[in-house]
């Protein structure tokens, strides 16, 4: 449950943990234009410190190295915006050379510089928002590093090395405060997302995770050229089960039923709950007519697993109706509703042909000639 979570939050390509920004690519994005405008003005506001605080201008020397700073800003805000796509080495560098630059600056200007020290704990708290944990330690642990090369280097430093001792002391105390506060926030959001997402009866999908895990894998089949098969299928006699053995029997076959099938399927798949004996199955990534019949016998031999209640026989099977994507009658824009409605039809022909068996729709059938057979048994 916890990839389908992951892979709901569009989490499944960058890894990064449950408390990080809702949208990595945004965020990078939005350091990047932050860091640029801070370097543009950073230098300026400090220099504009020092004035009213009666300290004289910045040395000379220092304007190389802001120069520098505002290039390699630059420079990563036309990296992001020419490769949008999240880069996990991207962030690792700037992650690192964020407070080193910045230690360069301070190095540079000497004493007249020492309040650009907010901008560490300015990188370690971005980092922490937007990010999660992992890179926050990292960062901080870049600037710890930084500091104490910087008391090594610069003789106005080390005759206050207490400054610095108090500076590192302040950034562990803030890494400390947001790892404690990501992983409640971690946790809660978890729990939130479990408790919109998931069918309570039964612990799988239910229809709004579902809609939006399809749309993912539409999109990822337009992009990538694979395919998709999404099937259909509500329980043959589980109202006369419910009528004759009352509701406790109802959802004794429901949660057996989805915690036995769950196990079967690939981690990949989608196994979701739409209504009260409805269920829906994505298969991404299928090869051919083989990967839809293999999931149809598994939900058959499992419903047929159930025999009992209570010492009260039941019997309960299936008509599973399909649809594929990309498939011949395919229109201009495919959405989640159509392929659902396409399923939704061949399960109702799976049904008058006799039920206990799996029909694919003939409009949404695979688009290169290996098509399945209209109706088969299970």
């Amino acid at each position: 449950m916890l990839d389908q979570i992951d892979r709901l939050r569009g989490r499944g390509a960058s890894g990064l943990p449950v408390g990080a920004h809702d949208n990595p690519l945004r965020s990078e994005a939005e350091q990047s234009v932050v860091r640029f405008v801070f370097a543009l003005f950073g230098v300026g506001i400090g220099w504009i410190a020092y004035t009213l605080a009666g300290a004289g201008d910045l040395p000379w020397t220092l304007w190389p190295y802001a120069g520098g700073y505002i290039a390699y800003s630059a420079l990563c805000l036309l990296h992001v915006r020419q490769w949008p796509d999240f880069n996990r080495l991207r962030l690792v560098m700037t992650t690192l050379l964020d407070p080193l630059l910045v230690t360069t600056l301070l190095w540079a200007g000497g004493e007249r510089t020492t309040p650009l020290v907010w901008t560490y704990f300015w990188f370690v708290t971005a980092q922490g928002v937007r990010y999660g944990t992992p890179w926050m330690l990292l960062s901080a642990g870049t600037t710890a590093a930084a500091v104490a090369t910087l008391v090594w280097l610069e003789p106005g430093w080390r005759q206050h090395a207490s400054y610095a001792v108090g500076i590192v002391l302040s950034l562990a105390a803030v890494a400390i405060f947001l790892s404690i506060a990501n992983m409640r926030l971690s946790a809660l959001q978890r729990r939130l997302i479990q408790m919109a997402s998931h069918d309570p009866l039964t612990g799988v999908a239910n229809r709004s995770m579902f809609y939006d895990l399809l749309m993912q894998a539409i999109w990822r089949c337009q992009r990538n050229h694979k395919r998709l098969a999404v099937l259909s299928f509500d329980l043959d006699g589980f109202k006369l089960v419910n009528d004759t053995h009352g509701h406790r029997a109802g959802d004794y076959v429901l949660k057996a039923f989805a915690s036995r099938l769950a196990p079967t399927l690939r981690r990949e798949d989608v196994f979701a709950r739409i209504g009260g004996d409805e269920f829906v199955i994505l298969l991404e990534n299928i090869s051919g007519p083989a990967n839809v019949s293999r999931v149809s016998e598994l939900i058959l031999s499992t419903l047929a697993s159930i025999e009992d209640f209570e010492g009260h026989a039941v019997a309960i099977s299936a008509s599973i109706g399909v649809a594929t994507y990309p498939f011949l009658a395919m229109p201009d824009e495919v959405t989640p509703d159509h392929l659902l409605a396409c399923a939704d039809a061949a399960m109702y022909k799976a049904k008058s042909a006799g039920r206990s068996r799996t029909c694919v729709d003939v409009s949404a059938m695979l688009d290169d000639g290996e098509l399945l057979a209209p109706v088969f048994p299970g």
